[in-house]
């Protein structure tokens, strides 16, 4: 499924056939920013600065209410974790990593609302992270020095040196493990979604 032509057909009512590049990249923008909680102001520079796409202050307003009224448990989600954030001065991961938002206090609204914001970013980017750096540590239990090393690791990606002999296996072994990370050692929550890994080997690290 691409989930940004569906947000295009969405927003605009228009079929699959219709949905141009340029729209479909408004909707990549919408996708990734209002997950995050922006407003519609935000969204329209995002959108610009991101994916140099333009968006009129009502055009982003329209997606923005379009985009909720089709996932209004992601806004209620975003309440949450603002109620949690003025109530504890904290958020926790899905596997239970704490931040510590104590500029939740401040008296400068700017500061205050960019705990607020970071209060809804931090679970879920930091889940990425999470399932990135726990993934790692499974490879790194059965991975083989004389087989392959991990070269590094930078948020969602990871990157090993293999032997060339064995490439073919462990680009399947990374990637279902990458795909069935052990969250339940940390959590009873079960994710509602699948994990799809892309694995790319190249001579080159770039």
């Amino acid at each position: 499924r691409d989930v940004h032509l569906e947000t295009a057909m969405l927003v605009t009512g228009l079929p699959a056939e219709k949905i141009t590049k340029e729209l479909r990249k408004k909707a990549k923008a919408v996708n990734f920013g209002l997950i995050y909680g922006m407003g519609a102001r935000k969204l329209m520079e995002y959108a610009k600065e991101k994916y140099e796409v333009y968006m009129t202050l009502d055009e982003a307003t329209t997606w923005r209410k379009a985009f909720f009224t089709r996932y209004p448990r992601l806004l209620e989600w975003h309440r949450r974790q603002i109620r949690e954030v003025h109530e504890k001065h904290q958020v926790v991961s899905l596997i239970g990593r704490i931040r510590h938002l104590n500029n939740i206090l401040s008296s400068d609204p700017q500061i205050a609302a960019e705990a607020e914001r970071q209060a809804i970013n931090s679970p879920d980017q930091g889940l990425a992270s999470d399932i990135t750096l726990l993934s790692a540590i499974e490879v790194d239990k059965i991975l083989p020095p004389s087989e392959g090393k991990l070269a590094g690791l930078v948020h969602d990606q990871t990157l090993y040196i293999i032997r060339e002999d064995r490439i073919d296996y462990w680009k399947d072994k990374v990637r279902n493990i990458m795909e069935h990370p052990p969250l339940e050692k940390f959590t009873s929550e079960k994710l509602s979604v699948p994990l799809k890994v892309d694995v790319t080997v190249s001579p080159y690290w770039s």
